[in-house]
Order: structure tokens, then C-alpha cells, then sequence
């Protein structure tokens, strides 16, 4: 049975635009967070958006002998709210460090299985603006730039579904309270209280010496300050960037002069993170100095940085991946992706082949007027090719770039950079986000 209207709660889903008929899944652990967004979802769209179908799933990573009852006590939850749910455990081997970042790479590869089965728009999180507060304040800690917009209110998955976070604007404390007014029970996660991990440890932090206010008002700035820095850097990869060839990116020299110091800076490191197939990018100062020095070359001057070789010609620069430590040779015998830049499709056709670098073997590629053919050779040898014990090595037609670095990850903030690499690249662009941040201002943290 619906309760009245949960104003100001309310307003945190107005920025949500789905399509007539869509589905949506809300990612529900049991925790007051996602207990609250579950319940919050499913009265707004009852009274907004009667035709959006609501679908509850649980990722049990079983990391606790607990998690399996919790996730059967979602369910429970979710059938007295007449809503669908879906469990997903995370099977396998744990890793003996690093395993939160795993349960959460693992959570979000299931949560987007989910989302494909039920062919649904987007993945609801329960995140709130003590989690932004939180991770702002771990990143600041870690002096990270960009990283200080926090967590984006959309994120494209894996290039297919977006991640929405509608409750960024919403206290925990003011979850809590209508958790307690509608008679709705939750779980603590016990890890929220373990200080061997970073997050549990800022958490008590801040409740002592609270600054949240200033935090997300820091993160505000960061987020817009990072957005329009994107923008910029955008405009000079569409100006100066091209790709002659697979794996190779050609920059006119004016980058190095460019009025725009820092755009060219990101842009940079954008497109070495794009030619190297890192998620995360090269440091602006290493960045820097390399345009510094590259701008002081009188004639050719080589380097590598981020997995990528940069290569001065002429009126020139190319980027392109560099030949260590590219995959292991592998049979192409399901989709995955390669080395970071390549999203590997479809079979070998007859006979027995293996997806390796392409190497030094074969004859020239075609000559290009303006590109090297030592460049050009080079960097097709660190693309992706089938190799046959009966033939010269083959580039893969079943290979199609992806726009590192954000080919598992794409915030809302870096929209406009992804797109003009997505361009430069040959990959469908980015479409918008169906979500774009609760309306009215910061007072939702009080409510």
C-alpha cells in the first residue's frame, strides 16, 4: 500500500527520463540505502510512471555465511512491494587482496547481466551523499584532480546500460528516518565498521569532525570544473586528432603551442590512455613535461608513457601502442577484450587459429602519404590478429575498438571527451544519460 507523497524524496527522481514501457532494476544488498531506494523507486514511479517496470536484484558475493539470508530477505521485501527479484551470486575464487575493488567490478558485471536479460535501461544504486562524501574525501586524501567530482549521477556500463544514482543529493541519516516511519527493516554490513578497509575508516572520520556540507560543495565545483575542462579537451581532439590507420593516432604539432594549456594537457592524456587501452589516465604533470619536450625537439623524438609510444615526424606526432607486454596468444574461442583497446567478436571460421599480436611477419601495409611506413608497420604490430599455422598472420575482422579509457566505465562528466575519442576511433557515440541529477539544490542532504 502506498504512503503519501516522501517530499523532498521525491525530487531526486525528477531528472529520471525513461522511455515509455522501459525497464529499470534497482540494485538491492538489503542495506538501509538500497532498502530506501527500493521502496522510494517503486512510490514514484507508482505515482509517476505507472508503465516503468521495476525489477529488484541482489548480488550475494559470499563473503559472509550471512549474505545468502539477507539476499532471500530482499526477496521477501520486494514481494510485499509487488516487485520482481532477481538474485546473482558471485562465483569463483576470492582474491586474497584487493577484494572490495573485486566485489565491486564483480557486482557491477552482474548487475549489467541482469540488465541484459531483462533488456532494462538502467541500473538504480542506493548511493547517498555520505558515500559522495566519503569518496571525495578518500580521493582528496589521495590528492586526485579530476577524481574530486566524485561519483557521476550516470555512468555507462560496459557501453550498454547506465548505472543512475538519483539519491547523491539524499542524507543517510534522512534514508534512516523514513526507513523507520515505514516499519522497514535492514541489515548492517559488519565491513562498514572494518577498519582494515579505507572507507569504513573516513566514515567514522567524518562523524567526528563533520564537514560533508563542504565536501559535496567541493565536489560540485570539481565535477563542473571537470565537464567543461572535457569539453575543451573534446574541441582539440576533433581539431587535431585523426587516425590514419588501426591503432594509430596522428596529432598536428599545434598541440604543443596550443593557447588552451590545459585542455591540450587532457586531451593528451586522453588519447595516450585511448593508444596504450588504459582505464585510468597518465599524470597531468608527466603529461606536461612531455609536451615540454616535445616542443623543444629540433627534429624526431621518441618516447613511451601509459602503455604508448609518442613519436615526433615531421609536422607530426603519433601515438600508438607500445610491443611489451601486449596478451598472451589465446584461441578465439569467446567475446572478451583485447589488451584494453579491442573488443573481440565472433569465431575463426575453418580450422585452428590463435588471436596474438600481429608481429613483424607479413608484407608492408598499404602507404599512407602522410604516416611513416616504419610508423605504420610498427603499430600494426601490436594489433590484434589470427594467426594460422598455414598462412601469414591476418588482422581480425572480428575486432572493434573501444574507447579507452572509459570502455568499462563512462561518467556523465566525461561525456564530451568520450564522444570526440568514440569519432576518432570508429565507435557508436555515447548516447545521454536517462538521468541528470536530482532537481532543487543541497538541501535534499537535510532532509
Amino acid at each position: 500500500m502506498l504512503n503519501g507523497p516522501n517530499l523532498p524524496f521525491d525530487r531526486a527522481f525528477v531528472g529520471l527520463d525513461l522511455p515509455s514501457d522501459a525497464t529499470i532494476v534497482a540494485a538491492v544488498s538489503g542495506g538501509g540505502d538500497s532498502v530506501a531506494l527500493l521502496a522510494l523507486l517503486r512510490d514514484h514511479l507508482a505515482r509517476h510512471r505507472p508503465d516503468v517496470r521495476q525489477i529488484a536484484a541482489t548480488v550475494d558475493h559470499g563473503l559472509r555465511p550471512q549474505s545468502a539470508d539477507e539476499a532471500a530477505s530482499v526477496g521477501r521485501l520486494a514481494a510485499s512491494l509487488g516487485i520482481s527479484h532477481v538474485v546473482r551470486r558471485w562465483l569463483g575464487d576470492k582474491p586474497a587482496t584487493g577484494v572490495a575493488a573485486a566485489a565491486r567490478a564483480a557486482r557491477y558485471r552482474l548487475l549489467g547481466e541482469i540488465a541484459g536479460e531483462f533488456g532494462a535501461v538502467a541500473i538504480l544504486t542506493g548511493h547517498t551523499a555520505d558515500d559522495q562524501a566519503e569518496t571525495i574525501a578518500m580521493r582528496r586524501q589521495r590528492g586526485e584532480g579530476r577524481g574530486l567530482a566524485g561519483m557521476a549521477p550516470a555512468s555507462l556500463l560496459d557501453g550498454g546500460v547506465w548505472l543512475l544514482r538519483p539519491l547523491l543529493g539524499v542524507s543517510r541519516a534522512a534514508l534512516r528516518r523514513f526507513l523507520v516511519e515505514r516499519r522497514l527493516e535492514w541489515v548492517e554490513d559488519p565491513s562498514n565498521e572494518d577498519d582494515r578497509f579505507e572507507r569504513p575508516r573516513v566514515r567514522r572520520d567524518l562523524t567526528a569532525r563533520p564537514d560533508l556540507d563542504d565536501l559535496l560543495a567541493l565536489g560540485r565545483a570539481a565535477a563542473r570544473d571537470r565537464e567543461q575542462l572535457g569539453i575543451r579537451s573534446a574541441a582539440i581532439i576533433r581539431a587535431l586528432a585523426s587516425r590514419p590507420a588501426p591503432g594509430l593516432t596522428r596529432l598536428g604539432l599545434e598541440l604543443l603551442r596550443h593557447p588552451d594549456g590545459d585542455a591540450a594537457v587532457y586531451a593528451m592524456r586522453i588519447l595516450l590512455a585511448e593508444a596504450g587501452g588504459r582505464e585510468h589516465l597518465p599524470d597531468a604533470l608527466s603529461v606536461h613535461s612531455l609536451l615540454e619536450t616535445l616542443a623543444q625537439a629540433d627534429g624526431r623524438r621518441c618516447a613511451t608513457l601509459a602503455r604508448a609510444v609518442i613519436d615526433r615526424r615531421g609536422d607530426a606526432i603519433f601515438l600508438y601502442r607500445e610491443s611489451r607486454n601486449l596478451p598472451r596468444p589465446a584461441p578465439l574461442s569467446h567475446a572478451y577484450v583485447w589488451d584494453g583497446r579491442y573488443r573481440i567478436e565472433g569465431d575463426a571460421g575453418p580450422g585452428a587459429a590463435i588471436v596474438r599480436p600481429f608481429g613483424r611477419s607479413g608484407g608492408d601495409p598499404e602507404p599512407l602519404a602522410s604516416t611513416p611506413m616504419s610508423i605504420l608497420r610498427t603499430a600494426r604490430a601490436a594489433e590484434p590478429a589470427l594467426h594460422r599455422a598455414d598462412g601469414d598472420p591476418q588482422l581480425l575482422d572480428g575486432a572493434r575498438p573501444v574507447a579507452a579509457p572509459w570502455a568499462a566505465l563512462l561518467p556523465s562528466f566525461d561525456l564530451a571527451p568520450a564522444r570526440a575519442v568514440a569519432e576518432l576511433v570508429g565507435v557508436p557515440i555515447p548516447p545521454d544519460p536517462p538521468y541528470h541529477g536530482h532537481s532543487g539544490s543541497d538541501d535534499l542532504t537535510q532532509s
